[in-house]
């Protein structure tokens, strides 16, 4: 069970390393938009994708599911951060 929580804990990691990723990108804006956003929604789920099918090879189904629920969160938590700090600087949504 620790192995799979490994999973998760990895996932939420790398949810954040992609956001970080979006930012340093350019495309800051993308993330202070709504979270339905199109182009950020794709950006997720791509990355997201190529690491699922990584365990969907190895046969690790429910290592993947949570891998991609930490992924999500981790996202999550990452954008909802950077939108505190805008706010924080006095920056409009």
């Amino acid at each position: 069970m620790a192995e799979f929580q490994d999973d998760r804990v990895r996932g939420a990691a790398d949810g954040r390393a992609c956001v970080a990723e979006i930012g340093a990108s350019g495309q800051a804006e993308i993330l202070q938009e709504g979270r339905a956003a199109v182009v950020f929604g794709e950006m997720l789920v791509k990355a997201l994708a190529r690491s699922v099918a990584t365990f969907d090879r190895r046969g690790s189904s429910e290592a993947a599911e949570l891998y991609a629920e930490g992924f999500l969160q981790g996202a999550n938590e990452a954008v909802t951060a950077l939108r505190a700090r805008r706010e924080d600087r006095g920056e409009p949504r």
